[in-house]
Parts: C-alpha cells; sequence; structure tokens
C-alpha cells in the first residue's frame, strides 16, 4: 500500500530490486497476474502517486531469507520513496 502525502500526483517508475531465486508478478487491472521485471509502469509518463494497495505474489526458488527493493522514482530518476519488503522462506 502506499500513502501519497506531499508527493500525491507526481509522476513516477517504481523499481524494483528482486534477488536471484525469486520471481515476483503483479496484479494487472484485468484481474491476472503478470511477470514484474526491474521497472513497473509505462516508461515514457510513469504513473502518478496516489494512496492505493497493489497486489503482487512472490516465488522463492528455495528456503532462506529474502528483501525485494522497491524504489519509486520521478521519471528523472529522483528518489521518491523506498522500500524494503523482508521474508524468510521455511
Amino acid at each position: 500500500s502506499t500513502v501519497a502525502n506531499d508527493d500525491a500526483g507526481k509522476m513516477v517508475l517504481a523499481h524494483f530490486t528482486i534477488p536471484t531465486g525469486a520471481s515476483v508478478t503483479y496484479l494487472a487491472p484485468d484481474g491476472k497476474y503478470y511477470p514484474l521485471t526491474d521497472v513497473y509502469g509505462p516508461a515514457d509518463t510513469g504513473f502518478p502517486v496516489t494512496s492505493t494497495t497493489s497486489n503482487f505474489k512472490a516465488t522463492f526458488a528455495s528456503a532462506g531469507p529474502y528483501t525485494v527493493t522497491v524504489d519509486f522514482k520521478l521519471l528523472d530518476g529522483t528518489l521518491v520513496a523506498t522500500k524494503d519488503i523482508t521474508t524468510t522462506v521455511n
């Protein structure tokens, strides 16, 4: 989930650092999950920062700790926000 605060309406791209041994998919408006690569959003325009919730699924190759990092950046590369999502697979 994101909360827009002072960044509401800014056009951004979400840059994902996905660790080796993990794959991530995202839920699209059509109700299907699609593979996520390192950048999410339209490259030429980005998408506006809003208060919203997005759904992702991760699959892991083996047990152990994993961290996925999401950096929200303006189209010029300026970092707006970052979030680390850590999980341990048993």
